[in-house]
C-alpha cells in the first residue's frame, strides 16, 4: 500500500505547536492505517507552509479529514491457485489394503515326559544256617483256681525250715488222645524264678492232680501240696510235657 507523506516545516513553530503538530500526524496516519485504503487523487506529497499555528492546524486537519472521505476501499481478490498445486483422487478398483489371513500356529507343550527309570533293589536273604522254629499248637490248658491258706489240726507239719503251699489247679485236654499227670512233671516257680518239685501225696491232698490220666477234651481238677523254704512268695505252678521242659504249659497262683 502507498504511504501518505506529509511533510510540515514546522522549524519556525514554538515547541508546544510542535508537538501537537507531532501528535496530529501521528493520529492521521493511524486512521488512513486501520481504514485500509488510499485517497483516489491524494497528492502524495503534503507541503504546510509556515504560517501561523492556527492556520497550519487547520490546514493538516483539513487535508486528513479529505483524505479519509475521499479514500476508496480495495476489493479483495482471491489469490489465484496455480492448477499444479491441486490433484485429481480417481477412486480405485481394487483395495489399498489386503486383508491379512491369520493361521494359527500349533502350541508346543512346555512340559517334557519324564520315563521312570527302573531302580534295582537288592534282595536281602536270610544265612541259611538261621532257622525258624514254630512250636506245635500245645492242646493243653492249665489253671489255678485257688491257694489253701488255713489248715485243720490234725494236719502233717511241713519239714523244718519250710512251710506248706497248697493249691487247687485243673488240667484241660483239648487233644483227641488222653495225658498223663506224672508226679515229677508238675512244679512251683517263686517270685524269684526258682522252681520247687510237689511233696508226697496222701489223705490230704485227696484228689490229687499228680498221678492222674486226664481224658480228651476232659477238664480234671485236684489238689497239689510244695514244701518251700519260709517266706517263699509263690509265683506259679508249672507243667512240663517233656523232661527238659522245653514245652510247659503255666498258670498263675492267685
Amino acid at each position: 500500500m502507498p504511504q501518505i507523506r506529509v511533510s510540515v516545516r514546522y522549524h519556525n513553530f514554538p515547541t508546544a505547536a510542535r508537538a501537537f503538530m507531532r501528535s496530529l500526524l501521528v493520529v492521521g496516519m493511524a486512521f488512513a492505517a486501520l481504514s485500509g485504503c488510499v485517497p483516489a487523487e491524494a497528492p502524495q506529497t503534503a507541503v504546510l507552509a509556515a504560517s501561523p499555528t492556527s492556520t497550519v492546524l487547520e490546514t493538516a486537519t483539513e487535508q486528513a479529514t479529505a483524505a479519509a472521505a475521499t479514500a476508496t476501499p480495495l476489493p479483495a481478490s482471491p489469490s489465484p491457485v496455480p492448477a499444479s498445486a491441486t490433484s485429481t483422487v480417481r477412486p480405485t478398483s481394487r483395495p489399498t489394503l489386503r486383508p491379512t489371513q491369520v493361521r494359527p500356529t500349533p502350541s508346543v507343550a512346555a512340559t517334557a515326559v519324564l520315563s521312570p527309570t527302573p531302580v534295582e533293589t537288592a534282595e536281602v536273604l536270610p544265612p541259611e544256617s538261621i532257622m525258624t522254629f514254630v512250636p506245635p499248637e500245645i492242646p493243653y490248658t492249665l489253671t489255678v483256681s485257688y491257694a489253701i491258706a488255713d489248715f485243720p489240726s490234725d494236719y502233717p507239719a511241713p519239714p523244718s525250715g519250710s512251710q506248706w503251699v497248697v493249691v487247687v489247679a485243673s488240667i484241660l485236654n483239648s487233644s483227641d488222645e488222653a495225658v498223663d499227670v506224672a508226679a515229677d512233671s508238675i512244679e512251683l516257680v517263686d517270685e524269684a524264678g526258682n522252681a520247687y518239685p510237689t511233696a508226697e501225696a496222701d489223705e490230704f491232698t485227696s484228689p490229687s492232680l499228680v498221678g492222674t490220666t486226664v481224658p480228651p477234651g476232659v477238664s480234671l481238677q485236684g489238689v497239689v501240696r510244695f514244701a518251700v523254704p519260709v517266706n517263699t512268695v509263690a509265683g506259679s505252678l508249672r507243667w512240663c510235657l517233656d523232661a527238659e521242659c522245653a514245652r510247659s504249659v503255666e498258670g498263675r497262683i492267685p
